[in-house]
Formats: C-alpha cells, structure tokens, sequence
C-alpha cells in the first residue's frame, strides 16, 4: 500500500471519539539544506503543515490527559500525542521551539548511549550509509562483497546469498533490496560481524570521523534538560536502541536497568514512559518494563489506543506519513 493511500485510509478510519492517536516522527528537517538530502526525514515545512492539521481534527493531549484516560477518569474527542524516536537534534532545532511557541507538549525518546556516550546508532549507521549511496547502487553486492572482505568463513557469504534469494518481506515504504540491506544489518547477522561491516561501510561510505558526526546528529544531556523543564516529556529508548524481543531476558533487564536509570537522571522523578526500539518486545520485556516503574509502553504497531481496553504497555502509533503534510 502507497504512503498516499495509507493517509488517506488512516484519516478516514481513525478519528474517532475516546481513542488516542500517537503520531511517530523521526527525523524532523529541511531535506534541502541537509548534507544527506537522501534521507528519509519530514522537511520543517511539512511538520508545520501537519501540526496545523492536526490542530483542526483532534485535541493534543499531554502525559496527564493520557495517564487520566488510563485511569478511566477522563475520555477525549480525537485526542493525539505527538512523539519522537531516537533523540535526533532535529529535535530540539526545529521540533521543541515550534511547540513549545504553541503550547503543544512533545514526546521524545532519545537512547543513552547516543546522548551520553556521543556514540552513532546503528539504525542511524545504516540510514547514512544507503543515503550516501546512488539510487543505482547495487545493495545485495554491497553486503557481499563487505562479507567476503571481512569475514573468512565463506559460508557466511553462501548463506547470505540464501537469504537473498529466498527473500520476501515487504515493506510499505522501501524497495525490497533496500529492506534487505536493512534486515542484515539490523538482526540477521551476528553481533560482532554485523557491527564490523557496519563501522566498514560508515567508513567507507559516510564519514571518518564518528564522534564529529554522532555530535552533529544528537540531542546533547543539557539540551534535553531543557526540553524536560519546558515542559516535554522525555522517555526511553533503550540504552543501544536493540531489539529488545530478540535479546536475552539478562540483556534485556540491563538495557531497561540503564534507560530507567538515566531517565531518572534526566526527569528527577518516578514518571517512565518506555518507546520499544524498532518496535520490538516479548512478554518479558512488558513485564521488566513494569517492574521498573514504566506504565506506558510505545510500539510501531499501526492504529490507534483505546485506553478503556488496551494495554498501555503495548500502545499503537501511526506514522507521519499517514497524515496530509501538503
């Protein structure tokens, strides 16, 4: 389904009484003036337009108006949250200023290694990488050719070619050798290789000097400060922004330990909301979540949350592409 026809269902199905629509954001900024003018992001320009839009079709609530519906103690009429993935600078440059001018409380979900280790994601490692590259490049040879360089057990590379040819995921928004590149590098591998030819295609590819760029490309410890005591929410994302549904329950409590603790460092109180890197989760990691404090829990599932009988560890967001931003 094209992200044009996803809108127009989503619009016509979705604003509805007493449910809350979650919008999920990633990067937020103007594509023309960017270095990477490839990269999947909303221009400023059409976040505006969207907010606008959403001002005249629902209510923008806030963790308390959320919290409350819960509770069953309050229901809204087209209530959405707006929320933001990954702790981009994005959004404290030209998301936070924009908001807080109308009043509009933000959520965001910046990973602690990214803000307080300067270190580049992986999922931010693979973006760069294929927004570096020509609309022509060869993606699976790419992956191949990586592997046969770095990794002396060929079978790996036999194996990989398996993969491709028996490939069949489909993805609304990437063409299918794109969301192979993707699936490799994010799960499919093992760690300490996925990770080798990750910092070998950045390298190559990208940009020498990752420090520099993680600094450019993240939300800084003081700048999120700010953001909390202006009135935002700032959330968890994981500590390495890993599949949490797909780690062992032990490293799945340290990443949850670390988030809690930082969240804790940053908001000075006991409200947790959890935002599940790449939307993953299992049964354990609903209950670690629990157990650490977290009584809201944001997955990329699509639709919309009926707090009256859904679980809010386990809430629906859509994403920006399904609302008008023109």
């Amino acid at each position: 389904m094209s992200p044009s026809r996803i809108a127009t269902w989503t619009v016509r199905l979705f604003v509805m009484s007493n449910h809350i629509t979650f919008v999920m954001y990633h990067y937020v900024r103007e594509l023309s003036l960017s270095k990477y003018p490839k990269i999947k992001a909303l221009n400023t320009s059409e976040f505006v337009h969207q907010v606008d839009y959403l001002s005249l079709n629902y209510q923008f609530l806030n963790l308390e108006d959320v919290r409350n519906a819960i509770k069953g103690e309050k229901t809204f009429e087209n209530g959405v949250v707006l929320t933001f993935d990954d702790g981009y600078s994005d959004h404290y440059e030209n998301v936070f200023p924009f908001l807080s001018k109308l009043g509009i409380q933000g959520w965001f979900f910046p990973p602690v290694q990214a803000v307080v280790r300067n270190e580049i994601l992986d999922v931010n490692k693979i973006h760069f990488i294929l927004a570096s590259l020509p609309e022509s490049a060869d993606l699976v040879q790419i992956l191949l050719r990586a592997v046969s360089e770095l990794e002396k057990d060929h079978s790996v590379e036999s194996d990989l070619r398996r993969f491709w040819q028996n490939f069949d995921v489909v993805d609304d928004y990437d063409r299918k050798e794109v969301t192979f590149f993707k699936h490799v590098l994010q799960n499919y591998l093992e760690d300490s290789l996925r990770a080798e030819i990750l910092n070998h295609l950045f390298l190559l590819f990208v940009e020498e000097n990752a420090s520099a760029f993680s600094s450019e490309l993240y939300m800084n410890l003081d700048q999120i400060r700010e953001m909390k005591k202006a009135g935002m929410v700032v959330g968890g994302h994981g500590s390495q922004h890993r599949w949490l549904g797909k780690i062992s329950e032990r490293e799945q409590s340290e990443e949850i330990k670390v988030t809690r603790d930082f969240l804790e460092s940053v908001n000075g109180d006991g409200n947790f909301v959890m935002c599940y890197p790449y939307g993953s989760y299992d049964e354990f990691t609903l209950s670690e979540c629990a157990e650490r404090g977290f009584d809201i829990g944001l997955t990329t599932e699509s639709g919309v949350f009926d707090p009256n009988s859904e679980d809010p560890l386990r809430v629906k967001r859509m994403d920006t592409n399904c609302f008008p931003k023109s």
